[in-house]
């Protein structure tokens, strides 16, 4: 775990409007214990303690560990919990954190949890880096296979909330990684971010196809025809429909 000492610039930030909240700070009592999880799918988080006395723990995002923590909280509706995310996850680190004030760079894709000592507290801040893309496309693509699967099997657990489990997987993720490509077109990751996020779009759209019906497919980007008849730019997914995700830090 990196902790931060000197200013990092080897990231790419999207600058997002102040009235849209990418972070947020936490309080939790003495005693408090957060369950292994992992924020969105591949953002990375800017983390700074500011008070008390607080061990996290941090397990990387290899496939064996994303497939015991996604099949655990996807199939069978129960997140791990921490005593035994440390017998069965892998490449456990650990950090301990005084009454002293540090930040640390979480990065995309880490699986965490923490254990509160006394009252702490501590801020985040979001953050999509550019060279971390790849770490987002395979959580959402092992997300969109089990909700491929759910669909076939009628997993209750994914099937009864496709709708917003599609929507939120564009506008936490996909927008963000579409807006971060073109603002730095020219990087060598750009032009396979766009192409990902499209492709990915069209995955969301036949996934909804196939549950609710094609009228009720999700918008896409292209110009196409409204019931009038006049053309029209479609707009992205909405992105003001509340995430079902539980956001935990």
């Amino acid at each position: 775990m990196q902790i931060l000492t000197t200013p990092t610039t080897d990231i790419f930030v999207i600058e997002i409007p102040k009235a849209k909240s990418t972070g947020g700070g936490v309080l939790t009592p003495a005693g408090a214990i957060t369950h292994p999880h992992i924020d969105y799918h591949g953002a990375a988080q800017l983390m700074y303690h500011i008070h008390g006395r607080k061990l996290w723990l941090f397990w990387p995002a290899t496939t064996r560990n994303i497939r015991i923590l996604l099949e655990r909280e996807l199939r069978e509706g129960n997140p791990i919990e921490l005593p035994e995310a440390i017998h069965v996850l892998e490449e456990l680190d650990v950090l301990l954190l005084e009454d002293t004030q540090e930040a640390f760079y979480l990065p995309a894709g880490m699986i965490h949890a923490a254990i509160s000592f006394t009252t702490c507290s501590h801020a985040g801040v979001y953050v999509w880096a550019i060279d971390e893309y790849l770490i987002a496309q395979d959580l959402v693509n092992y997300h969109l296979s089990f909700a491929t699967e759910s669909i076939a099997t009628h997993i209750p657990s994914t099937v009864d909330c496709l709708d917003l489990f599609c929507r939120d997987i564009d506008s936490l993720e996909l927008q963000k990684w579409e807006a971060l490509a073109f603002a730095n077109q020219g990087h060598i990751h750009s032009t396979a971010i766009l192409e990902w996020v499209k492709c990915t779009r069209a995955q969301l759209h036949s996934l909804i196809k196939d549950r609710i019906g094609a009228d009720q497919v999700l918008p896409d980007e292209t110009v196409g025809q409204s019931k009038d008849g006049k053309k029209r730019k479609k707009s992205q997914l909405d992105p003001s429909r509340q995430s079902t995700k539980r956001k935990q830090t």
